[in-house]
C-alpha cells in the first residue's frame, strides 16, 4: 500500500469529511486521480462498483441465456406438405401438428422396429390403411401393428 492510499484510509477511518480531503491533498500537490483512486479505495465506493457492475452483467447474461432458450423453444418446423403416396392424404414431416398424430414419414424415419410399429399403430387408430403403402417394409411393419392391435381388440381396421 503507497503512502497517499495509507494516509487517505487513516483519515476516512478517523472520521475526514472526503471532500475536504480531497482538497487538502490537491492543495499539497498530489494529482486528482491519485486521490480519486485512493479516496474511492479506502470509502470502498470502488468495491461496490466492481460488485454492481459484475451484478449488471451477470444479470444481463442471464436475459440472453433466457432469450436464447425461449427462441429455440418457440421455434417451429415448417411442415412438408408433399406426400409419399398419392393414395393418402398424410403430411410427410414427421408429426402432424393439429392431432399430434405421426405421419407415415415419422413412421418410416424410425430404425428401431418397436418404436415403428408404435407409430404405426398411432396411425392405425387414427384411420390409416396399410394398404396405401407401397413399400414393402413399411407395409409390413404397418401390417404387423395392425395385427397387434386386433389381437388385443383394441381397434380392428378391415384392409380393402
Amino acid at each position: 500500500m503507497d503512502k497517499l492510499t495509507q494516509f487517505v484510509n487513516e483519515q476516512i477511518k478517523s472520521g475526514a469529511d472526503p471532500t475536504e480531503l480531497k482538497a487538502h491533498l490537491a492543495k499539497n500537490g498530489w494529482n486528482d486521480k491519485d486521490i480519486n483512486t485512493a479516496i474511492a479505495n479506502a470509502t470502498g465506493r470502488s468495491t461496490r462498483r466492481k460488485i454492481a457492475f459484475a451484478m449488471v452483467g451477470i444479470i444481463i447474461v442471464a436475459i440472453l441465456v433466457y432469450s436464447l432458450i425461449s427462441l429455440v423453444n418457440t421455434t417451429t418446423h415448417i411442415p412438408n406438405t408433399q406426400t409419399n403416396n398419392t393414395n393418402h392424404n398424410i403430411n410427410t414431416n414427421t408429426q402432424d401438428l393439429k392431432t399430434n398424430t405421426p405421419s407415415v414419414q415419422g413412421c418410416s424415419d424410425k430404425e428401431d422396429s418397436m418404436e415403428k410399429d408404435s407409430c404405426y399403430k398411432l396411425l392405425l387408430k387414427n384411420g390409416f390403411e396399410c394398404n396405401t403403402l407401397t413399400d414393402s417394409i413399411e407395409s409390413t411393419s404397418c401390417t404387423r401393428a395392425n395385427e397387434e392391435l386386433m389381437l388385443k381388440g383394441v381397434y380392428i381396421i378391415e384392409e380393402n
